[in-house]
This record gives structure tokens, C-alpha cells and sequence, in this order.
């Protein structure tokens, strides 16, 4: 019997054999032995290498969520992100998405839309702003599937 094709859990795309990451939307490929249960324990169960990053080509993009997951992968909430403004994320009360978690500073990112893309940036936290496990020292461009981890919390960015 021959071997099922494997199709990209994110978008349905046709996978290489090998492949580690979905050539259309840069989604991880779960590599053999490997369960992902349901979505939120999913998030937390990456397989990939931390450092390599997934082969994609920017291009703009309509809309944009996060979805937001405490460290046990339960999932807290799903935030649009606005176009029209900066999304504010911190421990502080005049943030817009406030984070309860003392390793949080108080205005900690921002993820603003510009140029039809979205763009993730630390505003000097005391403790950094990852992106896919590495820190970041200067605005990026979020990707679908894009791993955001401040404090505890961990933020996937969905594209619309």
C-alpha cells in the first residue's frame, strides 16, 4: 500500500515527503510519531528548530488576529488587529491587550499595520519580546502562524 499524501494543516496544501514547513503559508509539519492533540496543545507542541524559519514570501495581507494562549496552552482570547492604529500590548491599564503576568512590563510591544503588512515591535521591555523563540532588537514582519511569546502569554498571529 502506497503512503498517504500528506496535506498542510493550516491552509490543505500538498506536502513533499520531507518537507518541514508548507511552502504557501510557512505552517511547521508535524515530523512522524508526533500527536497534536487538540488547537491549544497543538500551539505548544512546535516541532520545528527554533532558529530556522520557515521559507515564505511576504506578501500584504487583508486582516490580521491574535490568538492568545496562557503557557498550559489554554486558550484566553482572539483579538483583531486593528489597521486604522497600533494594537498596545503590556501589563498596563491603557493597553489594549493587557497581560496579568509580573514578567510583563507595563507597555511591552506594539503590532502596527503598515503597507498592507503587519509589524511587530518590543517598546524597550525589561524582559524582551520573542518572535518564533528569538528576541527581537527591531520591528518585523508577523507571518501566518507567527509565534509571539511575552511573559507566560503566548500570541499566534492569524492573517484574515
Amino acid at each position: 500500500m502506497g503512503e498517504e499524501a500528506l496535506r498542510c494543516g493550516n491552509c490543505g496544501r500538498l506536502l513533499e515527503p520531507e518537507a518541514r514547513y508548507c511552502m504557501e503559508c510557512g505552517w511547521p509539519v508535524p515530523r512522524p510519531g508526533v500527536e497534536w492533540g487538540d488547537e491549544n496543545t497543538a500551539i505548544l507542541r512546535r516541532v520545528f528548530d527554533r532558529k530556522e524559519r520557515p521559507p515564505f514570501s511576504p506578501r500584504p495581507v487583508r486582516s490580521g488576529r491574535l490568538k492568545i494562549y496562557q503557557a498550559d496552552g489554554r486558550l484566553l482570547n482572539t483579538v483583531e488587529i486593528p489597521q486604522d492604529r497600533p494594537l498596545r500590548i503590556g501589563r498596563g491599564s491603557d493597553q489594549d491587550v493587557r497581560l496579568m503576568d509580573m514578567t510583563v512590563s507595563r507597555s511591552h510591544a506594539v503590532i502596527e499595520y503598515q503597507n498592507g503588512f503587519y509589524i511587530l515591535q518590543d517598546m524597550g521591555s525589561t524582559n524582551a519580546t520573542l518572535l518564533n523563540g528569538e528576541p527581537i532588537s527591531q520591528p518585523e514582519v508577523l507571518f501566518h502562524g507567527a509565534e509571539i511569546t511575552i511573559g507566560t502569554h503566548i500570541l499566534i498571529f492569524e492573517e484574515g
